[in-house]
């Protein structure tokens, strides 16, 4: 009896170590110096697809344990361990959270983890391949909600963030319409964006809604 708990208390105690040292290896991808516009782009995006690699990393792991202990870990908890004390508000937070979320159900949708190959290039910055589905054969393009040609301050902000098929990309128009300036607007109340940049796209944009705006080379 003593030693099945003794077996259970340091089994547990490595579980969690375990579980720690995948957090970390997570919140190592969002330093917040690299938020600011003025960070290398490049890099600051090889960080955000090897958290797509990582996360994956870490809930294949909480899957195996799932099927132990009929429990798993979500998506959520391992995105709000990983951005805490990364993020400057719950709100900002909150949309980094997502951002990460939409990008990894993305590259999951398109079997793009399941490759070595793609996943390699993930961990060097690339852009993946899909390789099923609607778009298979098409590279997922790294793109952004707001372009950085009309918000200059949030080229290199995580929850600024999308991927895409490329043909999928291809057939948008890029229009600064009610919806971008409802995007926007999100960044400012999260403190992402400060009064005077958010007052300065109000005054460029506010005017010129619903009108074409050229951003996709960028």
């Amino acid at each position: 009896m003593v030693a099945g708990i003794v077996w259970f208390s340091m089994h547990k105690h490595a579980e969690e170590r375990d579980r720690s040292v995948r957090v970390q290896n997570l919140r190592e991808c969002f330093e917040r110096r690299e938020f600011a516009a003025q960070a290398a782009p490049q890099r600051v995006r090889t960080h955000f697809f090897t958290a797509l690699v990582r996360l994956d990393e870490a809930l294949k792991a909480e899957r195996v344990l799932g099927w132990l202990r009929h429990q798993e870990i979500s998506v959520d908890w391992y995105v709000n361990q990983a951005l805490e004390g990364s993020a400057g508000s719950s709100e900002e937070a909150s949309m980094i959270g997502t951002a990460l979320q939409n990008a990894y159900h993305e590259v999951r949708r398109h079997d793009i983890l399941a490759l070595p190959a793609e996943r390699d290039r993930l961990l060097s910055g690339s852009e993946p391949t899909a390789t099923a589905g609607l778009f298979a054969g098409d590279p997922l393009v790294f793109g952004y909600r707001v372009s950085p040609v009309i918000v200059p301050e949030l080229r290199n902000h995580p929850a600024n963030f999308i991927l895409q098929p490329q043909t999928a990309w291809a057939m948008q128009q890029d229009i600064v319409d009610s919806s971008t300036v409802s995007i926007v607007r999100q960044f400012h109340t999260a403190g992402i964006l400060s009064k005077p940049v958010f007052d300065r796209f109000l005054a460029d944009y506010g005017p010129r809604q619903n009108q074409a705006v050229t951003t996709k080379n960028d």
